[in-house]
């Protein structure tokens, strides 16, 4: 009876996470079942907890036969099942119950109602593989593949809604990011790690920090005080288009933080003068200082006053002209 429910239990759980929370987990578990004795506090094995510990690697080795796969939203995903089947192949969704995926038989396939057009099993001599495109946020779980109803394999789909962060090249990034942890853990104590599209960035084990490969002390900084605070949060210098990707961070037993995931996104900033074309470059060399500017109106100014003045003094000269020759031709006539 008691195996029944431990298996019913693990299978569930391992339903509804990564296999390494699971190893995580059964570490624990079965390094907590060892006894100790008050006369010499050494681990001694009983029986029973050799038994139940059997079992249990017994079901963790099956249920552990699952792999994981990590995909953003709106992504796709390839899960392959390395197991060869002639008869009919079905994928079936499972989380709490099973949801159709999709079944295929002497190549006819019909999909299930939920991932209507976006499936695609294909076949080879080393198995088949399921296609899945245009991942929902509620596509993550375990998908079980069957031969005749007989279970083939198990693959757990990760489905991450990264949050996006932006930062220019050379800046300084900073991702909130927070958990719950424990205020009065010891620095030795703190387990965490953060990776970038599946390779470590920086990880907190034992009191040692590792780096990966482009990143190092002088570009990235997790603090371990803020971490007994709940703050995460991972500092990124001097940004390099090589940092952009999808992070990923978790703590203690694969615990995953807040946000789960973000997406950096590096962009590179144009000097402040930037010349396009000849028509830019023209309007960037008769840039005036502001007293230029002014200088230039009151330069227009008078050379409008001065031509309205030039233009009157004209028409006086030429009203003058037209009277004296008046005069001159009146005067001329007049003479005997």
């Amino acid at each position: 009876m008691a195996s029944c429910w431990c298996y019913s239990w693990l299978r569930s759980f391992t339903q509804l996470h990564s296999p390494k929370v699971c190893f995580s987990c059964f570490t624990y578990l079965l390094t907590s079942m060892e006894e100790k004795t008050p006369e010499t506090s050494t681990a001694v094995m009983e029986p029973g907890t050799l038994l139940r510990r059997i079992l249990l690697i017994i079901i963790f080795l099956r249920v552990s036969a699952s792999s994981s796969a990590a995909v953003t939203v709106n992504g796709s995903a390839r899960l392959s099942c390395n197991k060869p089947c002639s008869g009919e192949v079905k994928c079936v969704y499972a989380k709490g119950s099973e949801i159709l995926v999709i079944k295929c038989k002497q190549g006819s396939c019909v999909e299930g109602d939920a991932f209507k057009n976006r499936t695609e099993l294909t076949f080879s001599e080393d198995g088949c593989c399921l296609q899945l495109n245009n991942i929902q946020y509620s596509d993550d779980g375990m998908y079980i593949f069957s031969c005749d109803k007989s279970e083939l394999c198990r693959k757990s789909l990760d489905v991450l809604a990264p949050v996006p962060v932006h930062a220019a090249v050379g800046e300084n990034v900073t991702i909130p990011c927070y958990a719950h942890t424990n205020k009065i853990i010891a620095d030795r104590d703190i387990m965490y790690r953060c990776e970038k599209d599946g390779e470590l960035v920086v990880a907190l084990q034992q009191g040692n920090v590792l780096y990966g490969p482009g990143f190092d002390v002088s570009r990235v900084s997790v603090s371990l005080d803020k971490y007994k605070h709940g703050d995460l949060s991972l500092t990124i210098s001097n940004v390099q288009p090589s940092d952009a990707g999808t992070y990923r961070c978790t703590h203690r037993h694969e615990e995953p933080v807040q946000p789960e995931a973000f997406t950096l996104t590096i962009t590179t900033t144009l000097p402040a003068k930037d010349v396009t074309n000849c028509s830019t470059a023209g309007r960037e060399q008769m840039t005036w200082p502001w007293w230029g500017v002014l200088v230039e109106n009151i330069v227009i100014v008078l050379l409008g006053v001065v031509y309205v003045l030039f233009r009157k003094w004209q028409r006086k000269k030429a009203q003058k002209q037209s009277s004296s020759e008046q005069a001159s031709n009146s005067s001329f006539s007049d003479d005997p």
